[in-house]
């Protein structure tokens, strides 16, 4: 699972549910700062900085082969997670929390 923090709380959200913005109906946009690409077993997964919604962390995206957006290395593309997808945590301990304003 992706962990971002933001205001003592951790924002988390997995890899799978982190896909190009227009394959997101309604969701929360996440810019991502695109460092590598792997192709494993038909999924990409796409390595960057997610800004926006906390503080700039690594995360992780795993596209399907479904899912055919360009995505290229060393530039800025726009992403999201819909908002039942994503899981707060208390910094601190741990504790899942109710979601917080992002």
């Amino acid at each position: 699972m992706n962990l971002v923090p933001r205001d003592g709380h951790l924002v988390g959200f997995r890899p799978e549910h982190l896909l190009p913005v227009e394959n997101v109906p309604s969701g929360v946009a996440v810019p991502l700062a695109v460092d590598r690409i792997e192709y494993l077993s038909g999924d990409r997964h796409v390595y960057g900085t997610a800004s926006r919604i906390g503080e700039d962390t690594r995360v992780v995206a795993r596209l399907p082969s479904t899912v055919d957006t360009p995505i290229t290395a060393g530039e800025t593309h726009e992403f999201a997670v819909r908002h039942e997808k994503l899981r707060f945590f208390d910094a601190e301990s741990g504790l899942r929390t109710e979601a917080v304003r992002l």
